[in-house]
């Protein structure tokens, strides 16, 4: 959530750790745009490497929505093998901006279980004034030309251990069985 409070909060371009700038940022052609994201695959939006503006309703969204989901399952299940993509990452990212999309936007007639793929074809073809000046990417955009994924969450990088290999281990400390 870090990641989504510092965007909101001070505008600007986010990428993970893991991930090699390709091109410079000042080549992307992004002055006009209030919020960049892009396709990370056809089912998720790219949440490893964005754009805002400060005070984006976009990102204030998406902080609502990991709040919200927190409050509501009463802290971070992690028993989830997919604790990550549900709490903080792909998953409830797409569902946000889909949400906000939809709300901010004023689409009619869209169906909020529309893949990343749909919404991106959608917001492709409508022309946005600030604060609502929307850049959507396509898959190439943050995966090979300008931004790559090293993807150090599945595989040693550097280094790195993977979280993913170490869930087992970090969900075990995180719920210490009690002493019968």
């Amino acid at each position: 959530m870090f990641r989504y409070a510092v965007i909101y909060t001070f505008g600007g371009v986010y990428a993970d750790v893991d991930t090699d700038c390709i091109t410079p940022i000042s080549s992307w052609n992004i002055t006009d745009c209030d919020l960049l994201v892009g396709l990370e695959n056809d089912l998720h939006f790219c949440q490893w490497a964005f754009a805002a503006t400060a005070r984006s309703p976009f990102m204030k969204a998406i902080i609502e929505a990991i709040v919200g989901k927190f409050e509501s399952h009463d802290g971070v299940d992690t028993s989830n093998p997919n604790f990550v993509h549900y709490h903080t990452g792909p998953a409830i990212f797409s569902q946000s901006l889909k949400e906000s999309f939809a709300k901010i936007l004023g689409f009619q007639n869209v169906s909020l279980s529309w893949d990343s793929r749909k919404w991106f074809n959608a917001l492709q073809n409508r022309t946005y004034t600030a604060p609502y000046r929307i850049c959507v990417r396509d898959y190439a955009f943050f995966n090979f030309e300008h931004v790559r994924n090293n993807y150090a969450s599945s595989a040693e990088y550097q280094n790195w251990t993977s979280w993913t290999k170490e869930a087992h281990r970090l969900s075990a400390e995180s719920n210490p069985k009690q002493e019968t």
